[in-house]
């Protein structure tokens, strides 16, 4: 084990409290939680060069109402991944680190913090998002306490909704009906009517998963049949790890749920694994072994399905049907595209045939792109490298000798999906646009070969020094999760870029996108070819043919373009509106 965590106490004023921290490459990162005179609580971190006990180190405090799941499990000494990232705990240590380092924890919270409130802390735990106000909010004196704990009692699932709104405080502290208060608020956060039927249902669910959100869950419950409700825990997790896959990670609409439920009748766990085996064919893969978390990776990369089916067809189909020669994009008219390439691709159908499809398009997303290849590389600025683009930064060696490698062109990305078993070799758009940022974590040989070891997508930079590095997706070969030593290069890397001690190429993707090497017309930035030559479109469009449902399979592109779905997106795609567009 290379970490080194320390226990210690913590004083200050008339704070009293413990701090763990974690040495790792000469970077101390520190978390820390304590209690006043009054008992009210508090927690801070750090993270910085040196130790926590010289005169310039300066703890950053957990806002009151920011989620603080990492102090909560230094309190308890339950297990949370958001207390090992904040500790920078590596992956590759994490099995051996945890056990112990939680275990620590809940015995430090006893002997450091003798005036914790226990009571308190147990309501708490039923809360989705715990944060530091829910435990003052639980910890009050007298019956006002009592009332308010109760009230989490009845409703584990709303023990932070309780606290975080003033009218079912008041409505606590008052001993009023609970149901009468509740009803409303969770009708608008459902949006729509939310009735006793589910509120009752509600008070046999468990506690959400850790950095799961409320309103998610609500909406899809709002949804689901009233037999179809869980009755067992396990039941449950898979219940909510199914919601939050596609209320979040795929963005379903609503009223699509009762089609992608079809058939499950409400054994959630079934549901999960026959989704997985769809999304993952081979018996022997590591998903099987872990369905709920590989359930929401499926649900992402069905969602980039979607948003490859929008840029590469829905949007220049559209662009095509109307007048204008160059199309600028908002808001309204990306959700419009996104719904109708919704209908055509996935509605009707169940979630575990919606998730084959979308392995199908994974697998063969490189050779469908590269129908329209010939087109796209005739777009090509002679000042650019054919299929080439900047990188986002130089390759560089993380500290445990793996290294991260930019991929730049067209070429790059294919060997690496053809070495990873994995779709990045139809990324060319994105990366040439400058949209994402692919990075190959690699074992490079003395002989100058290289081992791809996993890709990382990060979202365009805005800026050279970017605060925080979006990390869209990080896949092993077939799309698996990575060793922990792989995610803690990447990890190294993101934090490296985030504190300005990596350089980024951002004069050079800035001069090439300024520089108009790539095309200024949204649209085309986006299929990567040019949407105005029908033959250019026919060659994108048909390698889609048998991933649409069948409602659209034998309708052409003429019909699709004179249809009632493109005119309504299309009548807000006026010249003058156009004209008057900024790009995003």
């Amino acid at each position: 084990m290379t970490t080194d965590i320390t226990f210690g106490r913590y004083r200050h004023q008339d704070l009293n409290g413990y701090v763990i921290a974690n040495v790792n490459n000469g970077v101390t990162n520190a978390v820390m939680v304590a209690l006043d005179a009054e008992g009210r609580l508090s927690a801070a971190s750090m993270s910085r060069q040196g130790g926590i006990d010289d005169p310039d180190a300066q703890w950053v405090p957990l806002e009151s109402r920011a989620a603080g799941q990492w102090a909560y499990s230094m309190l308890t000494g339950e297990p949370s991944h958001a207390l090992l990232d904040m500790l920078d705990i590596p992956h590759v240590d994490r099995p051996s680190v945890s056990q112990k380092l939680f275990e620590e924890a809940g015995a430090r919270a006893a002997e450091y913090l003798p005036g914790l409130d226990t009571d308190a802390l147990a309501a708490m735990s039923k809360a989705p998002d715990k944060r530091l106000s829910t435990y003052e909010f639980y910890a009050a004196p007298g019956e006002r306490g009592l009332f308010r704990r109760q009230a989490a009692g009845a409703y584990p699932v709303f023990a932070d909704l309780f606290n975080a709104n003033l009218s079912t405080k008041m409505a606590i502290d008052r001993k009023k009906p609970l149901t009468e208060i509740l009803l409303p608020i969770l009708s608008e956060m459902a949006e729509r009517p939310v009735g006793n039927a589910l509120l009752k249902r509600f008070a046999q669910a468990p506690a959400l998963p850790e950095g799961m959100r409320l309103s998610p869950i609500l909406v899809f419950a709002s949804y689901v049949q009233p037999d179809w409700f869980p009755k067992a825990p396990e039941e449950w997790q898979a219940f909510y790890h199914v919601a939050y896959a596609l209320m979040e990670d795929l963005s379903v609409p609503p009223e699509s749920l009762p089609a992608l439920l079809a058939g499950s009748g409400g054994k959630w766990e079934q549901l999960v694994q026959r989704s997985v085996a769809k999304a993952y064919v081979d018996e022997n893969d590591p998903a099987w072994s872990d369905p709920n978390g590989y359930l929401r990776i499926a649900a992402f990369n069905a969602r980039d399905t979607l948003e490859s089916f929008t840029d590469m067809v829905v949007l220049p189909l559209l662009a095509h049907a109307q007048e204008a020669n160059d199309v600028f994009l908002n808001a309204a008219i990306r959700k419009g595209a996104k719904d109708w390439g919704w209908k055509m691709l996935f509605e009707g159908r169940n979630l575990p045939d919606l998730l084959d499809i979308s392995r199908r398009f994974h697998q063969e997303r490189a050779g469908m792109l590269e129908m329209s290849e010939r087109y796209r590389n005739a777009q090509a600025r002679s000042q650019i490298k054919e299929g080439g683009w900047p990188g986002l930064t130089a390759p560089v060696q993380a500290p445990n000798g793996l290294w991260l490698v930019p991929l730049c062109t067209t070429q790059e990305l294919k060997e690496e999906g053809s070495r990873m078993h994995h779709c990045v070799g139809g990324y060319t758009l994105q990366a040439k646009a400058c949209q994402s940022h692919i990075v190959s974590v690699r074992t490079i040989h003395p002989d100058g070969s290289s081992e791809s070891h996993s890709t990382c997508e990060f979202t365009g930079i805005k800026q050279a020094i970017p605060e925080k590095l979006n990390q869209r997706q990080h896949q092993a070969h077939y799309n698996h999760t990575p060793d922990g030593q792989y995610r803690d290069a990447m990890n190294w890397y993101a934090r490296q870029i985030e504190s300005g001690r990596l350089k980024t190429n951002w004069e050079l993707i800035r001069a090439f996108l300024d520089d108009k090497l790539v095309t200024v017309d949204q649209v085309e930035r986006l299929c990567g070819y040019d949407w105005r030559e029908r033959q250019n479109l026919d060659m994108a469009v048909r390698p889609w043919g048998h991933f649409v449902t069948k409602a659209y399979r034998t309708k052409g592109l003429d019909a699709l373009m004179d249809s009632e779905e493109a005119a309504a997106i299309i009548a807000v795609m006026t010249p003058d509106f156009l004209a008057a567009s900024p790009s995003p």
